[in-house]
């Protein structure tokens, strides 16, 4: 993901974040700690947090 924001693709971002958001809230808790351990990781928290993220699809939906 960290690519579509270093070229500024927030169309992609935005399908792969969803994506990623949806995977998350279907998967049982132990994955669900993981996929969040995997999201911090990757830096992407310095962009935007996964409960700011899934606020912001929500909202947009």
């Amino acid at each position: 993901m960290p690519i579509f924001l270093r070229f500024e693709d927030p169309h992609n971002f935005s399908i792969v974040a969803g994506n990623f958001i949806k995977a998350l809230q279907a998967a049982d808790p132990e994955t669900q700690t993981t996929l969040r351990q995997y999201w911090q990781q990757a830096g992407l928290d310095q962009f935007i947090t996964l409960d700011q993220l899934e606020q912001k699809l929500n909202d947009n939906n």
